[in-house]
Formats: structure tokens, C-alpha cells, sequence
């Protein structure tokens, strides 16, 4: 993808208020734009299943746009590692459909428990003026294309 068509991208997620620019630099010439994504509204997994596929594409495509966004952001604001115990894994493997329900299971409930934490910090952050840390959970679990050998 050109620099054009990444331009018209971000602007057109600026338009849908999925990213706002945080800063520009000149850069050779020209005028570097630096974004970050704004919350995106929690689907649950009813209403996602209920979307038409190109709205559960679209919604996908979205989310990890963003996430890559997000992730290039703190890598190159130096953030990424701010934290020494800091979580990043990626796994890939071959599952039966058994599986992949059991991973689905343990990503759903490690969700429901990161939005149970999400609420007690900002309870603890708002009621005794704590300092917040600006951070990103991201899981993921996804089919890969099979390899052709």
C-alpha cells in the first residue's frame, strides 16, 4: 500500500472517529502524522454473530488496523517497554474443532476478567486520585490460511 492510500485511510478513520492525530513532524518535505485510535464501543459476541459478514469484516479489519497502529504508536513513542513485565506472545498451532472451542472458552473468560480489572483500577484511580497507566489488552484468536506444500 502508497503513502496515498494509507493517507486516505487514516482520514477516513478520522472521519468515522476511530483515530484522532496526536501529532505531525515535517519529515523531508513533507508532514508526518502521528494517530491513536479513540475506544471503539464493545460488541458482544450476540451482536457480533448477528452482523452481515462485510459489517464482521469491516469490524475486524477496524480492530486490527488499529491494534497495529496502536502498537507501531507506543514502539515508536518508546512505551512498548516502559513496563519490565510488559505481556506480548504470538502461538501458532494446528487444533481440532474441540480445540479451538477450548481456547475460545479461556479467551472469552480472560475478556470478562480484564473488563472486571479494567473497572476496580478505575474505581481505585477515581477514589484515590491514583496515577493511571495508559495501556492496551489485545487477544486474539483467529484461523490462518492452510499452507500449501
Amino acid at each position: 500500500m502508497g503513502p496515498s492510500q494509507v493517507s486516505y485511510h487514516a482520514k477516513k478513520l478520522e472521519e468515522l472517529n476511530l483515530i484522532e492525530l496526536v501529532d505531525e513532524r515535517p519529515v523531508r518535505g513533507a508532514m508526518e502524522h502521528f494517530y491513536r485510535t479513540v475506544d471503539l464501543v464493545e460488541l458482544s459476541e450476540e451482536d457480533y454473530g448477528t452482523l452481515p459478514f462485510d459489517s464482521r469484516r469491516a469490524w475486524l479489519e477496524t480492530v486490527m488496523g488499529l491494534f497495529g497502529a496502536d502498537a507501531m504508536y507506543s514502539i515508536e513513542t518508546d512505551t512498548l517497554l516502559a513496563q519490565d513485565d510488559c505481556e506480548i506472545s504470538r502461538t501458532s498451532m494446528r487444533v481440532d474443532r474441540q480445540g479451538w472451542e477450548d481456547i475460545k472458552d479461556v479467551f472469552v473468560q480472560a475478556q470478562e476478567r480484564v473488563m472486571e480489572i479494567k473497572a476496580e483500577a478505575e474505581s481505585r484511580v477515581a477514589r484515590d486520585d491514583l496515577p493511571s497507566i495508559p495501556i492496551l489488552s489485545f487477544l486474539s484468536l483467529f484461523e490462518m490460511p492452510r499452507v500449501k506444500c
